[in-house]
């Protein structure tokens, strides 16, 4: 036997304004977006925006269904709207609001799976930001940084 330790780098930032204009103008999107988000049930509305290599900016939101768990998250909404409609195009980074200020607000571990897939099957890894509570900002620069035993087949 023998024991192994997984280690998950990743930047804090303190504030908002300190952040590069790359991530402010991903956060200005999501934030445009986050009333078309549709949570009637949770109450907790996300968006989140990605910027392509062409230098397109798509934005998805989470949309909720009465009928648990047909409901979808913002990551995986925007994901794969991007997929579907670039798939040649490499992500260049995703940055994710949510409704509830101050909230530590990870991907859930079904959208980790998703990006880490994107990461592992098809265009390689990208940076991902989203709240870390209270006025903090986290930045992972690949997915499997979030997800680092990601499954695979």
């Amino acid at each position: 036997m023998s024991e192994r330790k997984a280690v998950i780098t990743y930047t804090e930032y303190q504030e908002e304004h300190s952040l590069p204009a790359f991530w402010k103008e991903l956060l200005d999107r999501a934030r445009v977006e986050l009333s078309h988000a549709y949570a009637p049930y949770s109450g907790f509305r996300v968006a989140a925006a990605l910027k392509l290599a062409n230098g397109v900016i798509l934005a998805g939101t989470n949309q909720e269904n009465a009928a648990f768990p047909s409901g979808l998250c913002a990551e995986r909404t925007l994901l794969f709207h991007a997929l579907s409609s670039y798939p040649n195009v490499p992500i260049e980074g995703m940055a994710i609001v949510v409704s509830r200020e101050g909230t530590l607000a990870a991907p859930c571990g079904a959208c980790r799976q998703v990006m880490a897939d994107i990461e592992v099957n098809r265009q390689g890894g990208f940076p991902i930001m989203f709240p870390g509570g209270g006025n903090k900002w986290l930045t992972f620069q690949k997915p499997s940084d979030l997800l680092p035993l990601v499954f695979t087949l």
